[in-house]
């Protein structure tokens, strides 16, 4: 949701302010903007941290899994998702006030010069980036860990071989993870205490971020069939939709140039043609 959010509310605003060169947007949207900006792309965090705390307790401790992890604590992870998001979203656009249009970001963020942003970086890139990041790294280390203890026990090939596979989708998701959010909040970090950036690395920053949101739904699906199933249907109605596309417009252009009056205006046409030339010859 947050991914399809931020695709929606916040990189169409991206995508017109670089493709029209705007230098400057109405002060409301650019509040409305940064807040959802900030709030979803910390609830996608988030959620990364929590689908690996979901996983660790399936993979950890299998048959306690259920009793551990309920329904009412999965609502728990998708609500301090939500809040944590919000809680920091709302803060420099709407509390504080200190929002404007960074024409190298393509988008509204903080103006660093103002009093009070070094509390609220700091506190952000804690909360929402490191402890995530180093929580994420200590999961997936212990998973692997698991599964090495179980195909030391039973040497199972196919045991052995879709360990390696989690092994492999585990270490994918920590590096996307670093790649695509790292830049992003290191950034905001090293400007908060001045230090200067190349405007260029300001801009992958922000185009890594929104990368994330797309490539977001392909990490859910490592772990969800259902996801997977979903994503291959979508894609494959896609291909149908454009080979049906290329089809009718294959039958237009026969029915435009096969039909009785296709052929009498052509054969016309030629004639026509075929007088000039007579003419010109005279």
């Amino acid at each position: 949701m947050s991914d399809i959010l931020n695709a929606v509310l916040v990189m169409l605003t991206a995508v017109i302010t670089v493709t029209g060169d705007v230098r400057e947007i109405p002060s409301i949207w650019c509040k409305l903007v940064c807040s959802f900006n900030y709030c979803l792309i910390i609830a996608s965090m988030m959620t990364m941290f929590f689908i690996g705390v979901d996983r660790y307790f399936s993979i950890v401790y299998l048959f306690q899994h259920r009793d551990l992890i309920t329904k009412y604590v999965i609502y728990g992870f998708i609500s301090w998702s939500w809040i944590q998001g919000i809680a920091f979203g709302v803060v420099p656009p709407i509390i504080k006030g200190w929002v404007h249009y960074d024409y190298w970001e393509a988008i509204c963020a903080i103006d660093w010069n103002m009093e009070g942003t070094v509390i609220y970086v700091i506190a952000a890139f804690t909360m929402c980036f490191a402890i995530p990041f180093v929580g994420l790294v200590f999961i997936y280390s212990s998973i692997i860990k698991a599964a090495f203890t179980k195909n030391s026990k039973r040497l199972e090939e196919n045991r052995a071989h879709k360990d390696i596979k989690l092994i492999l989708s585990l270490f994918t998701i920590v590096v996307l993870f670093f790649i695509f959010m790292a830049p992003f909040c290191v950034t905001k970090l090293l400007k908060v205490i001045k230090y200067r950036l190349d405007n260029r690395v300001s801009t992958a920053a922000s185009i890594l971020q929104y990368m994330a949101s797309a490539c977001n739904p392909f990490v859910y699906a490592i772990y969800r069939p259902d996801m997977r199933k979903g994503l291959k249907k979508l894609f494959f109605m896609n291909q149908m939709s454009l080979l049906n596309s290329r089809r009718v417009s294959q039958a237009t252009i026969r029915a435009r140039y096969y039909s009785p009056n296709a052929k009498e205006g052509w054969n016309s046409s030629r004639g026509e043609l075929n007088g000039s030339a007579t003419f010109l010859a005279v």
